[in-house]
């Protein structure tokens, strides 16, 4: 396999972020650790009715991220971009679009989502798989179901206090559709 020189790429950490937890926080740290500028694209960013895959609209999402860049990695806050990344009729016209914006000479892609890292070979992106953290207890679907089922103190385990302050916060104001 043929080195890459790291240090020319933009790091695109994508993801849905439904919520950020504290896996996506780690591999955050991890991504910071290794590249110099990262970009997190927020995943189905045309999402405007909420259901319980979909909690949060983007906005949303790009909030609270953004308290734990500011509390925690200061900082890289000079050095972290957000994108907001439409989700398309096919995984085809996805990774296009992506491409479009993020080429793949300049960005490397960093998830461990299998459907993005598949997309991403075909387009020639470089890669970077973050470490999982917790896996069995960290997956936003099981996040989601505590959330959408109103147990928020069951939370301060799977976010970081920045998160957990703001669902706390936002919980009954949001209306799930």
């Amino acid at each position: 396999m043929k080195k890459y020189d790291e240090k020319k790429y933009i790091a695109l950490f994508i993801g849905r972020f439904q919520p950020f937890h504290l896996g996506h926080y780690k591999a955050l740290k991890e991504i910071l650790q290794k590249y110099k500028k990262v970009v997190i694209a927020i995943g189905s960013a045309n999402i405007t009715k909420r259901d319980k895959k979909n909690l949060f609209l983007v906005n949303e999402r790009i909030e609270m991220i953004k308290k734990c860049i500011r509390k925690r990695l200061k900082k890289y806050e000079k050095n972290i971009f957000f994108s907001k990344i439409a989700d398309k009729k096919s995984d085809l016209d996805w990774i296009e679009s992506l491409k479009k914006r993020f080429s793949p000479k300049k960005y490397i892609i960093c998830s461990r989502n299998p459907l993005v890292l598949k997309l991403a070979k075909i387009k020639n992106y470089k890669i970077f798989k973050p470490r999982f953290y917790n896996r069995k207890i960290l997956q936003g679907k099981k996040i989601r179901k505590l959330i959408f089922e109103r147990k928020i103190y069951r939370l301060k385990k799977f976010v970081l206090k920045e998160i957990y302050d703001y669902i706390k916060r936002k919980i009954n104001v949001i209306k799930f559709d």
